[in-house]
């Protein structure tokens, strides 16, 4: 059984779901298992290259954000993978045009340590590390 999570202000309801994504208008594309989270488009023009920013605050306690350039429509999947190289979660996985976005995740569920965030969009892939420390 595959479920999702909404947040509405305070409000946290999971309900199942056959394709494990709950889709809200206010709170995007959350999943199951990932961490609650909104991606937002912010700039319209096209950019050059694929990138990925430091998350911010670095170290993170309980929230971050990061932005993330696509520079042409493609896959984006962005995931999250402990020092061992094992994945802990995928944050993003949808298709998106090109453009600017910046996500935001609050973390309840992650334990302290050092993290490799990874953006993949085609054939290409970005990486940075982040460290949550509370």
């Amino acid at each position: 059984t595959k479920y999702a999570a909404s947040i509405s202000g305070d409000n946290v309801t999971v309900t199942e779901s056959p394709s494990g994504a709950f889709v809200s208008s206010e709170a995007g594309v959350l999943r199951f298992g990932a961490l609650p989270s909104d991606v937002e488009r912010m700039d319209p023009s096209v950019p050059s290259a694929l990138a990925l920013s430091q998350n911010y605050p670095n170290p993170m306690q309980t929230s971050g954000a990061f932005t993330y350039t696509v520079p042409r429509a493609s896959q984006v999947v962005i995931e999250l993978f402990d020092m061992l190289g094992k994945k802990v979660s995928t944050l993003v996985d949808e298709a998106q045009d090109a453009g600017s976005y910046r996500y935001a995740f609050r973390d309840s569920a992650l334990p302290n340590g050092v993290y490799l965030c990874r953006l993949r969009a085609n054939e290409h892939s970005v990486t940075r590390l982040m460290t949550v420390a509370r």
